[in-house]
């Protein structure tokens, strides 16, 4: 007999699944009718394979024929690792990742056209060359998500539940675009000019948020996506779009593992339910680990449904001489705490079903907030 993670979702049941084993994260989404979304990847703690890979092995999912859209939110390591994989795996599904890059992502992809890069960089991601190679190559359908962007359609007679399902980008906004057309035009460099090195820039601001349509059920898939100052980027311009959705969010994937660099109260006002599904991440690689409990707090005072994959950790491991820990580092070792299994938040509902009849499932160490 099965166990309870194993049961798939009725053919008629909305699922989103949030997978996140302390560093890294995957949302994956059931629109109904057998069909499926992928958004990001991190690897299933223990056996290193993709999540969303193991997560449908679990349940006897399919993915050659049942994923329909995978998103790759922005090019953080701890969002791709083991893209490529899901990728091959899911030939059917159309691929979509931010129109705007950073610099090195940028040059990276160059290696795809040009037998050499023009300006010398240090090595682009590996998951984005690999990814985007098995994409241009094999002809994959495929797409780059802008501010208010269709990306994804599954009709009402597909759907398994008889409402149409959509799936819209609320960034990259055009400026932030703007921003990254206007690095690139730097970039050219005349023959025998002298070559220089370029910043890496900052993937989270150039993130894909999703929202997704299930009929009347909507979520919102926050990604990486902060603030920068500028009311033209980031969640501002989400919220100063005269082009959102009418129908509020009853779920919210909560950006960047919580982060204040991350909060905008309208995004709370504005999009979301009352009381919404805030579901989160942590990020425990680092000397102050997402959330904090300031960031904890600040996300209860919104909603009494807040769950996060795993409890974030205190401190990485940090209590070696700063000579040894320079020592490592020169050969390419770290030092962290040992990661906790990989935590799943599981949210089904159907249509009509009311927020308080939503079935919530934590496994693995996930718990409310």
């Amino acid at each position: 007999m099965p166990n309870e993670l194993e049961l798939g979702p009725t053919g008629n049941q909305f699922e989103l699944t949030l997978i996140g084993p302390g560093y890294g994260e995957c949302c994956i989404i059931h629109f109904g009718g057998g069909n499926w979304g992928i958004v990001d990847s991190c690897e299933w703690k223990g056996t290193k394979e993709p999540a969303a890979l193991h997560y449908f092995e679990k349940i006897g999912v399919d993915p050659h024929t049942a994923v329909k859209l995978i998103v790759a939110s922005h090019w953080h390591d701890d969002h791709i690792r083991g893209l490529s994989q899901v990728v091959a795996a899911c030939p059917n599904a159309k691929f979509v990742c931010s129109a705007a890059f950073t610099n090195k992502e940028f040059l990276s992809v160059g290696f795809l056209y040009t037998n050499r890069p023009m300006i010398q960089s240090k090595p682009g991601p590996e998951e984005l060359l690999k990814t985007l190679k098995l994409v241009v190559s094999e002809g994959r359908n495929r797409d780059y998500a802008a501010a208010n962007k269709n990306l994804y359609k599954c009709p009402a007679v597909e759907s398994g539940h008889g409402d149409e399902c959509l799936v819209v980008a609320l960034s990259p906004s055009a400026k932030e675009y703007e921003l990254f057309l206007k690095v690139m035009a730097t970039l050219g460099m005349k023959e025998k000019e002298t070559k220089r090195r370029i910043g890496p820039g900052n993937p989270n601001h150039a993130a894909v948020v999703l929202y997704v349509k299930l009929g009347e059920t909507c979520f919102l898939l926050g990604s990486d996506l902060e603030e920068t100052g500028d009311g033209e980027c980031g969640w501002t311009a989400i919220c100063a779009s005269d082009l959102l959705p009418n129908e509020k969010a009853v779920t919210f994937k909560v950006p960047h593992h919580g982060s204040k660099s991350s909060h905008q109260a309208r995004v709370w006002s504005d999009l979301l339910v009352s009381d919404p599904f805030a579901i989160l991440t942590p990020h425990t690689r680092q000397a102050t680990p997402l959330p904090t409990d300031g960031d904890v707090a600040r996300i209860k005072a919104y909603t009494e449904r807040g769950y996060i994959t795993q409890e974030p950790q205190m401190k990485r491991v940090d209590s070696y001489r700063i000579e040894v820990q320079k020592t490592l580092r020169d050969q390419g070792i770290r030092i962290y705490e040992a990661e906790p299994p990989t935590g799943l938040i599981r949210l089904r509902s159907s249509p009509g079903a009311k927020i308080d009849d939503w079935e919530v499932e934590l496994y693995s160490g996930a718990t409310a907030l």
